[in-house]
């Protein structure tokens, strides 16, 4: 399964704690995905392994991968941003489930 990247300036801080906070809130929900914090300047990296990507900026170009609002996971109205995660990992599992 692809990762959720979550870019702050370092890669150390504000990205550290989305990434925590969104662990919390999907193991709430029993879903197990992996996320990285990363620093911005290894965003492009990332990206081919990554389903999705949580902005602490406003995105600079349109990217490949969906792009939410991370910054909702720290003023706590993450509830709409949570919704669309959760859409996008389902989907992500649905292309991983192989039927035999």
């Amino acid at each position: 399964m692809r990762k959720i990247v979550v870019a702050c300036g370092s890669g150390i801080a504000i990205s550290q704690i989305v990434a925590l906070k969104v662990h919390q809130l999907l193991e709430e929900r029993n879903l197990t995905v992996p996320i990285e914090a990363i620093a911005i300047k290894d965003l492009e990296a990332h990206l081919p392994t990554s389903m999705v990507y949580l902005s602490i900026f406003p995105a600079e170009k349109p990217y490949e991968i969906p792009v939410l609002d991370g910054t909702a996971f720290l003023n706590g109205n993450h509830q709409e941003e949570l919704e669309k995660l959760i859409q996008i990992i389902q989907k992500e599992q649905s292309k991983d489930t192989i039927i035999v």
